[in-house]
């Protein structure tokens, strides 16, 4: 009787993060490969147009680097704080703005 309970409240939360979670982690990890690589194709007309070199452009993909992995630990205590749906809502709004 136990096994049957546990098989579908597993089969449950299956079912839910398949309709809701997993399409948001989909689209939110297609549009983090997008965004990434728009870094290395913006080089190609970048380092013509303003005469940089493949040194000066490392050193900057290089920061950018190190400004995106300092700023995972302040992200983490923040989710802790505020929960995973106001972060994620507070992420993407400004990210979104980022772009605009």
């Amino acid at each position: 009787m136990t096994q049957d309970k546990d098989e579908i409240l597993i089969e449950s939360a299956m079912r839910v993060f398949r309709r809701r979670i997993f399409p948001m982690l989909f689209i939110g990890y297609f549009l983090n490969c997008l965004d990434r690589s728009n870094v290395s194709f913006a080089q190609l007309k970048m380092g013509a147009d303003l005469g940089l070199s493949l040194a000066a452009y490392g050193l900057g993909a290089g920061l950018f680097f190190i400004g995106y992995a300092m700023s995972c630990v302040p992200s983490n205590l923040l989710l802790k704080k505020l929960g995973v749906r106001r972060w994620l809502a507070i992420l993407i709004f400004g990210w979104g703005w980022s772009l605009a």
